[in-house]
């Protein structure tokens, strides 16, 4: 199969899967307890003005139609109005995301610009000290709690050295960059905004070294094992007998055939930390769509429950189908299998 006719057959597999989640996800968030237009009223509102909500949110209707109108509603960039916001629920996901997306892309830079040289270093340098040390790093990592990092962190930079913001995307005296993609760190570049940039680039240090640190314990531990397995392979080890110069074999083949499996988690990880990052952006009022969600969840606001589930999702789909293009790429394996 022809690298084209690979990638073809993974954008066809889009629209189903997309459906499928969008249906999941809307009778998932359904079958939740409470009653919304309750929540949002108050408990000592009257029936009437109870009964009134519901109708006007469409809450009476049966599912089916509900769902009917909701699907309508989003081919047609609308998905209901927020009960938190009293807006519709695309606009504030316009809002809310690209901060999340921002502090992901700096947090994964971050886990990969360590973790692989790390993990490439300890998977070479087996039981040596820096391999014991990769390996204490990589087990902080996975087990620390994030709010608990989040928390220290806020404590020893914010509170006792005031090196670093402890809250916010920028500091409430200065203008956001001028709106182009809502990443403040790449619309400051593209206006040469400095200000904004280094004081958008303060406020986001904490925050991203919190959400790093669990994917680049994963990915040390994954290339580790890659590497090892892989120094004792029989074709490597014929290589070496062979005369073949170590660094040579190191970087032609070890490190790609160790790399390919760190690729499918990496594109995992970037969309699992979008979907978890509603503590870490608790902790340090990040306007993000992780604390939006969260509060949708604890008001039972199901229109945006709904749309910042499906948002996440279409976040996996569109990862995944990069990490698959990459995937097909460097194994040809996964194209002709």
């Amino acid at each position: 199969m022809r690298f084209r006719d690979y990638l073809l057959k993974r954008l066809l597999l889009f629209i189903p899967t997309l459906f499928g989640i969008v249906v999941l996800i809307f009778l998932l968030v359904h079958i939740l307890p409470g009653d919304p237009a309750r929540l949002a009223l108050g408990p000592d509102a009257p029936m009437s003005q109870i009964i009134s909500l519901r109708h006007s949110l469409g809450l009476d209707k049966p599912i089916h139609v509900q769902f009917i109108i909701f699907l309508d509603n989003f081919i047609h960039g609308k998905m209901g109005l927020s009960l938190l916001t009293n807006r519709d629920v695309y606009q504030d996901v316009t809002q809310f995301y690209p901060a999340s997306l921002e502090l992901t892309i700096v947090a994964m830079s971050i886990a990969i610009i360590i973790g692989i040289p790390l993990g490439i270093v300890s998977g070479i340098k087996q039981n040596k000290w820096v391999d014991h040390l990769s390996r204490i790093v990589s087990l902080f990592g996975v087990s620390i709690p994030r709010f608990w990092l989040a928390i220290m962190l806020v404590l020893a930079f914010s509170f006792y050295m005031r090196i670093l913001p402890i809250s916010g995307r920028i500091a409430s005296g200065i203008s956001p960059p001028t709106h182009i993609t809502g990443l403040y760190l790449i619309d400051s570049l593209i206006t040469l905004n400095m200000t904004a940039f280094i004081n958008s680039f303060k406020h986001i240090i904490l925050p991203a070294v919190s959400l790093s640190v669990s994917p680049l314990a994963q990915i040390v531990r994954l290339l580790r094992a890659g590497i090892i397995e892989h120094k004792r392979a029989p074709h490597v080890m014929m290589m070496k007998s062979n005369g073949m110069p170590e660094d040579l074999i190191n970087r032609k083949y070890l490190f790609k055939l160790s790399f390919i499996p760190v690729l499918s988690i990496i594109g995992l990880l970037f969309a699992s930390v979008i979907a978890m990052s509603f503590v870490v952006e608790t902790v340090f009022s990040w306007p993000g769509l992780g604390r939006y969600g969260a509060n949708a969840v604890l008001y039972a606001d199901f229109n945006a429950i709904v749309g910042v589930t499906i948002v996440v999702g279409i976040t996996f789909i569109i990862v995944n189908f990069i990490v698959d293009m990459f995937y097909g790429y460097f194994d040809p394996r996964v194209r002709y299998g």
